[in-house]
């Protein structure tokens, strides 16, 4: 697969080290299934992380997610870049009736997003063009589906060809605009992934 992202990874600060997310180790995390959403929350993260830190390397302690899009690879993607779902759920918003109309829609909600970093918000939807009846067809019709050998091939040679044309496309995939930044504080105790044990253990 070209992929013109290959060797640029994600960079950003976690405490005081730098750590680096390339899309190939998104891949290997989501899995196969999830190709197409690794390519669209890599290139998300990249256009935020330059156009809301143009000058620093962004800090996962200071970013705010809203996903209007709910799919499971995106959501594992926003984990992995930022572990904000584990360790900061206060600064995850899942709302599929977020956004205008002008974003498109998908299986469940639609493709929009707002990435914060400090006091700095905005929100993100893809240029025209990448998801269209087709894809919504062709994910209502074979995504978590049985499939036979052939199905599966096409299948996944749709997403495959999808992917490269998302991670390929020349200048900023997403329309960006500026919104309110939200509050970074917490609601309450500490938690992973919601688990009621784990903030127990940390009263």
């Amino acid at each position: 697969m070209f992929n013109r992202f290959l060797n640029q990874p994600l960079i950003l600060k976690d405490q005081r080290d730098p750590v680096a997310i390339s899309w190939d180790q998104l891949y290997g995390y989501c899995g196969p299934t999830q190709v197409i959403a690794t390519a669209l929350a890599f290139r998300l993260f990249e256009q935020a992380f330059r156009e809301l830190t143009p000058d620093a390397m962004p800090e996962r302690d200071k970013i705010s997610v809203l996903t209007a899009f709910p799919g499971r690879g995106i959501l594992e993607c926003i984990e992995m870049i930022t572990r904000i779902p584990s360790l900061a759920a206060h600064r995850i918003d899942v709302k599929p009736d977020a956004g205008s109309r002008e974003a498109p829609t998908a299986y469940i909600g639609r493709f929009y997003f707002e990435v914060q970093h400090g006091e700095s918000r905005r929100s993100y939807r893809p240029v025209p063009g990448y998801f269209d009846d087709e894809f919504r067809n062709q994910v209502a019709s074979w995504q978590n589906k049985e499939m036979s050998g052939i199905e599966y091939d096409n299948y996944m040679s749709y997403k495959w060809d999808k992917a490269q044309s998302i991670l390929n496309h020349t200048g900023n995939l997403f329309i960006s605009e500026a919104v309110p930044p939200r509050s970074l504080e917490p609601a309450g105790k500490a938690r992973w992934f919601g688990l009621k044990e784990y903030a127990d253990l940390h009263k």
